[in-house]
């Protein structure tokens, strides 16, 4: 989970209390492009210019506050951040990287205040408002690891609360749903009534999927919604999980770790399943392994996940026809006329040697009697 520190200095004009000389303005500008790709020497000349031809300009002491904050300098970065608070009382951002120092720390109490302090001057500040989200989150999970239930929960009260907030302000903001989730989990696993905890996990289920629909491709969802239906004991689901995460991030440790108790999990035990895990787990893009994983979900009954991996198997490789051929019938199976039309008429137009002609012969079927033809 990243803490969000400001880069872009944006709100200039709530930092200058007076008009800004333009030589000054320039030099701020060019300090801000420096910043964004990563040219601290640049920005750091640049922000020390800026306050040469006017020392008042807050946006400058905090360009130069990050430059010492990314090259670890915190002492530095704290000073010059305390600074941009003191000569602007308006100025956020300042106020949420003074928040970032403590966070970095581990000194999640501490950086509330600040954090608190930036929504108060902008309440749509996003990444203020995720840091203090964060904030109560982590105080919330050191509670819960030193069995303080009260604590933890009053913790995950306050950064739902924020979360809440925040994907209200912005829908797209991938990071509060997959955090909603994470506290759905912790507070699932302290009820002590079944019903509780059902409740809980399906609201896990909902935030997870709801991060995945902002951003199919997200590595943590993936990996935090693959963790969930691992302790739920849903292990075919979570080895899904685990290998589109592993698609993101091929080095990820706990995603690697994940396939493999998923596997030992699941009840689906064959050869075949474990040689498709195993090059799944080397290439999480491997458009065959995928077909094959998905020809076994099939099989075992498991349908809705077997679409999934026939579905990103089509997507990696559109040769792999066999994929086409088992969707149809899925389609067909389950009377979506659209989709088994669609995914049969792929089968047809995709070019093979190798394709089977009783399967050509079910496919044309289906386009016959669907297409009107």
């Amino acid at each position: 989970m990243r803490l969000f520190i400001c880069l872009a200095l944006f709100a200039l004009s709530c930092s200058h209390p007076r008009p800004l000389n333009p030589a000054a303005l320039a030099q701020e500008n060019a300090c801000i492009q420096s910043l964004q790709i990563e040219d601290y020497e640049g920005a750091k000349i640049r922000c020390e210019l800026c306050l040469e031809y006017d020392d008042s300009v807050a946006a400058c002491m905090n360009g130069l506050g990050l430059v010492a904050y990314a090259r670890g300098d915190t002492n530095k970065a704290v000073d010059y951040f305390t600074r941009a608070i003191k000569q602007s009382k308006n100025f956020a951002q300042a106020r949420n990287n003074l928040g970032a120092v403590y966070f970095k720390q581990n000194n999640f109490s501490g950086g509330i205040p600040y954090f608190d302090a930036a929504l108060q001057i902008d309440p749509g500040y996003e990444d203020a408002r995720y840091n203090l989200g964060l904030s109560y989150l982590r105080i919330g999970q050191s509670a819960a690891t030193q069995g303080n239930k009260s604590v933890a929960l009053s913790n995950y009260a306050r950064a739902k609360k924020q979360y809440l907030k925040l994907i209200a302000v912005n829908p797209a903001y991938v990071n509060g749903y997959r955090d909603l989730g994470v506290i759905m989990t912790s507070e699932a696993s302290m009820e002590k009534l079944e019903a509780d905890r059902e409740a809980d996990f399906r609201d896990a289920t909902n935030y997870f999927q709801s991060c995945l629909q902002v951003d199919p491709t997200s590595e943590t969802c993936h990996e935090s919604y693959g963790q969930l239906l691992l302790f739920e004991k849903q292990f075919d689901a979570a080895l899904q999980q685990f290998t589109s995460c592993l698609a993101s991030n091929k080095k990820n440790a706990t995603c690697i770790a994940g396939v493999d108790s998923a596997y030992q999990g699941s009840k689906i035990k064959s050869e075949a399943l474990k040689s498709y895990v195993a090059l799944l787990k080397k290439n999480p893009n491997d458009a065959q392994a995928h077909y094959g994983y998905c020809s076994i979900l099939f099989d075992n009954g498991l349908n809705e996940l077997a679409v999934a991996e026939c579905e990103k198997a089509v997507s990696l490789n559109t040769k792999i026809c066999p994929a086409y051929y088992l969707l149809g019938m899925y389609y067909k199976k389950v009377l979506n006329s659209s989709q088994a039309l669609s995914n049969c008429q792929s089968f047809a137009l995709c070019h093979s040697a190798n394709k089977d002609p009783e399967q050509s012969k079910q496919c044309n079927r289906v386009i016959t009697a669907l297409s009107g033809s």
